[in-house]
């Protein structure tokens, strides 16, 4: 679709807005139908080309979203030329490090074929909190581990090595692993972390075997960072 193209169809005032538009699809139980009724509102812009949009508008480099998603690298540029279609979670991990808003994650997911991001389900609220407060990268593989835990109905975990995120020391053997944000984010890192876990508690004990910054601490100013 054109740049003029583009502009007629959001200055059309018969046309729905974004709001609207999400809200008739968070209450749609059949995509299709959706699609079909609201065919005169909806871009044709394919997946990588509105990724590639998005990069320009927000003024990023390609290079770094792949470094910052942890996506491979080869594989992350065929899914920015067009050549893959990522998975849900990978279209999730770039949307996380493009610091998109929640209705850009969820276009991406719907032009990529991939399910939304639903509030009402917890592993997607922890996701959109983390799009709504700008935070680029969660400790995802272990918050997916307990979610994984507590649907096959395992009630008690004990954790050891998930120490959080130092302010001052590196945060991984190799110091080229680590994103170049996260000592500056540190402390709003480890906070998503205890609110996630706090809301997993609920239906699971969770401990941990060795000091973490992800643990409901009193006084995290007395660990050994």
């Amino acid at each position: 679709m054109s740049s003029n193209n583009f502009s007629n169809f959001n200055n059309d005032k018969s046309q729905k807005t974004t709001d609207q538009l999400l809200k008739i699809l968070q209450n749609s139980n059949d995509i299709n139908s959706y699609l079909t009724d609201n065919d005169s509102n909806i871009s044709n812009i394919s997946f990588h080309e509105y990724l590639t949009q998005l990069l320009d508008e927000k003024g990023l480099i390609k290079a770094q979203v792949i470094t910052d998603s942890n996506i491979q690298k080869n594989y992350g540029y065929q899914i920015f030329d067009g050549s893959k279609t990522p998975s849900r979670d990978k279209v999730i991990a770039l949307a996380l490090a493009m610091q998109l808003t929640l209705d850009e994650a969820n276009r991406l997911l719907h032009l990529s074929n991939n399910g939304i991001l639903y509030p009402k389900i917890k592993r997607d609220s922890i996701i959109i909190f983390g799009l709504e407060n700008n935070q680029k990268i969660k400790d995802s593989s272990f918050l997916m581990m307990i979610k994984l835990l507590d649907e096959i109905g395992i009630v008690s975990v004990t954790c050891a090595g998930f120490d959080g995120y130092s302010e001052k020391e590196d945060n991984y053997l190799n110091p080229e692993m680590e994103y170049y944000f996260v000592k500056k984010e540190a402390s709003n890192l480890n906070q998503h972390m205890r609110e996630s876990i706090y809301e997993y508690r609920r239906t699971m004990n969770i401990n941990f075997l060795t000091f973490s910054l992800y643990d409901q601490v009193e006084d995290v100013n007395s660990a050994a960072f």
